[in-house]
């Protein structure tokens, strides 16, 4: 049998889905987004290329967002390959991408607590605010759709995301290699932008592939996550370690979730730190005269937010504030809303 090229790459949209031999078939790492006609533009990339969609046998999903999981289940059920994604993302995986029920209850009491107005609070639930509420069905409906969309941070897809549902077929164990054919993968968990973000070193090639955990221009922001127990994990923090325990690897080229290949892992991992930091700096400067919540920090920061970006901007302040209480630099004040004031203060 004729031995595959090394490397693919497919294009979907704003998302990368690479193709990596395994001597006589193919990994694929990301399943990619599910929009009208995704898999169709896929399947047509492959064939361009020379490959046969049949010929894939696994992908390896490097986290559960819609634009790099979603896809998922065409790859099972349109050519029987296993997909297979860290524990720590079934459950995303399992909802297409975005967080099950109990999690999504969970994170929107969380962010009722942080001051949303319980207006936003009930469109995202689905249902009137019981105050009686100004607005009308109409009204909720639209502002729900904006809440349920994806933002594109990273481009533009050709069409609406679909948060199409997946069973994995395997976990991978990210404490052993993956042996496939030829293709020896080093899988390494990186917890922050989702609970088992993972990357993906090729211990052939030297190339590492990164998802969403790291890119070259772009400060992923960590969303709001809570572990199997419910108690809610602090994600900045937590991406930014993952960050510094990958930042000494020395790999061939970086292939990110979004955009181009780039070599310099390093000077990525202080970029993306360093517009954190000073994100910080930003808010910590809005705590030192009184205390505030994470949305009346959104409304000073953002005046203009929009309600279908509040969702990003409150998983960005919330993280922040995490950041600067870890730090030492800011404390919770007692309160029904949590509030947060500088230390000193």
């Amino acid at each position: 049998m004729t031995r595959p090229a090394p490397l693919s790459t497919l294009r979907l949209g704003a998302s990368n889905v690479y193709l990596l031999s395994t001597g006589s078939e193919y990994v694929a790492i990301d399943a990619g987004p599910d929009y009208e006609g995704a898999w169709e533009e896929a399947t047509a990339q492959m064939q361009a290329s020379g490959i046969s969609p049949a010929d894939v046998r696994a992908v390896l999903v490097t986290h559960g967002h819609p634009d790099h999981c979603a896809l998922a289940a065409s790859w099972q059920q349109k050519v029987g390959a296993e997909v297979w994604v860290a524990a720590g993302d079934r459950s995303k995986l399992r909802s297409g991408g975005r967080d099950p029920e109990p999690v999504r209850g969970l994170a929107l009491d969380f962010l009722e607590a942080n001051g949303v107005p319980v207006e936003l609070i009930a469109a995202a639930r689905g249902r009137p605010s019981g105050r009686g509420g100004t607005e009308n069905r109409r009204d909720v409906a639209a502002r729900l759709q904006n809440l349920r969309s994806i933002a594109p941070e990273h481009g533009e897809w050709p069409g609406p995301l679909r948060a199409t549902p997946a069973e994995p077929d395997r976990l991978i164990d990210t404490d052993r290699t993956i042996s496939l054919g030829t293709l020896r993968l080093q899988p390494l968990l990186c917890p922050g932008h989702t609970p088992a973000s993972t990357v993906f070193l090729d211990d052939s090639t030297g190339d590492l592939y990164t998802g969403d955990h790291v890119l070259e221009r772009i400060a992923p922001t960590p969303g709001i996550h809570f572990d199997e127990n419910g108690q809610r994990i602090r994600s900045l923090p937590q991406y930014l370690h993952s960050l510094a325990g990958i930042r000494s690897l020395a790999p061939r080229r970086v292939l990110p979730g979004h955009g181009e290949p780039f070599t310099d892992l390093g000077g990525a991992v202080d970029h993306i730190t360093g517009i954190f930091d000073q994100r910080a700096r930003r808010l910590l400067r809005r705590l030192s005269g009184r205390p505030a919540s994470a949305w009346e920090l959104g409304l000073l920061l953002y005046p203009h937010l929009r309600p279908g970006a509040a969702w990003i901007v409150m998983a960005e302040i919330i993280g922040l504030l995490d950041l600067l209480e870890e730090r030492g630099e800011a404390r919770p004040v007692d309160g029904e809303i949590h509030r947060f004031i500088a230390t000193g203060v």
